[in-house]
């Protein structure tokens, strides 16, 4: 009986062999998800409120000129270089890795640029260097960038030595920061590099990091959400530097003509852009040269092209260490920059509006 009775109490019910074999067998299931589920995905749930799917991140870190992905937190200081857009001194070099591109008439009817460039990603060569004007010192400070240029108007040059907030690279007394190709002709012909204007901070002590207002930016629309425009044209009163922006739906770009020529880098690289900001501002010649005096504060009217859209908006700036932004003309919402280069065409606002084509209906 003792027998009969201890193996009874050794003897374990099938039912309970199940079960345990089935708890086994989903330990091993839950193992074997666990391991060989992706990892590393870097997700984040959106707002509760508005879904519950999840969603990639795009990046760690974004360029607080562009908006692109970097690998580090974006804290350099912008480098702005007047670039010459006088007929005989194209092609340009290195603007199209400019982050941002500023075009206003310099003299009479014929436009200059202030390309704004991250330290950081700034090309090797830069050029053609000119001359510095007093609205593009403005649109440079709001940066609190090293501003290159060779010399500029007698306005503009006072404005430098009185404004600290721009760190002054003058070819005329920097000479060794530039050199001129010979390939070209003067006044077009002054060049600069990443690694000359470098080693210009450096002997300056000027500091290599900086702090400025950084505009929104949100991800690129596919393609089914991207607009119809074809083309936008812009009147400078000058067939040599009238410009034309073609859209390009399926890379989401705008593609630059300039005095009825495709616009294209030395390298034959074309200018393209991905945000493109007309803002119409007062401006009037101040004297027989034909310099022009541009207001670069306070509000106005503005036409933002991007992802083949047309927004009515308005542009406004409080004060000179302001960024200059854009808003809804409707909702007086900021708008939001797609990531890339986005130029600015300042024209005076009793200029000629831009011609907006749309393909024709089928």
């Amino acid at each position: 009986m003792t027998k009969k009775n201890d193996q009874q109490k050794f003897m374990i019910p099938v039912k309970y062999i199940w079960a345990a074999g089935i708890g086994v067998g989903g330990v091993i299931i839950i193992a074997a998800v666990f391991w060989f589920w992706p990892r590393n995905q870097n997700i984040q749930p959106t707002n509760n409120n508005e879904s519950n799917e999840q969603v990639a991140v795009e990046c760690d870190f974004r360029g607080n000129l562009d908006g692109l992905c970097r690998e580090f937190e974006d804290k350099a200081i912008p480098i702005a270089v007047m670039i010459d857009n006088h007929a005989e001194a194209r092609p340009p070099v290195g603007i199209d890795k400019a982050s941002v591109v500023f075009e206003a008439i310099a003299e009479g009817t014929i436009t200059r640029l202030v390309a704004v460039f991250d330290s950081n990603t700034v090309p090797t060569d830069i050029g053609p260097v000119r001359s510095a004007r007093p609205y593009f010192v403005d649109y440079a400070t709001e940066f609190g960038a090293v501003y290159v240029h060779v010399g500029g108007s007698d306005d503009a040059l006072a404005l430098l030595r009185s404004r600290a907030s721009v760190y002054d690279l003058n070819e005329f007394s920097n000479g060794q920061y530039f050199w001129r190709d010979n390939s070209r002709y003067a006044p077009h012909n002054v060049m600069t590099s990443s690694e000359l204007v470098k080693r210009a901070m450096t002997a300056k002590s000027w500091p290599t990091e900086g702090a400025f207002g950084v505009w929104v930016f949100r991800p690129e629309a596919e393609l089914d959400n991207r607009g119809r425009m074809t083309s936008a044209y812009i009147d400078y009163r000058s067939p040599a530097h009238n410009v034309l922006w073609e859209y390009n739906r399926d890379l989401n770009v705008y593609e630059r003509s300039q005095g009825g020529r495709k616009h294209k880098t030395a390298d034959g690289s074309q200018l393209m852009a991905k945000n493109i900001a007309v803002i119409y501002s007062e401006s009037a010649p101040i004297d027989d040269y034909g310099r022009r005096e541009t207001q670069t504060i306070g509000s106005g009217r503005a036409v933002v092209l991007q992802e083949g859209l047309v927004i009515e908006a308005e542009w406004r700036r409080d004060n000179l260490n302001q960024r200059t932004r854009f808003y809804h003309k409707q909702t007086q919402a900021e708008i939001s920059f797609v990531p890339g280069q986005t130029w600015i065409e300042i024209l005076p606002d009793h200029f000629p509006d831009l011609t907006i084509e749309y393909p024709d209906e089928e």
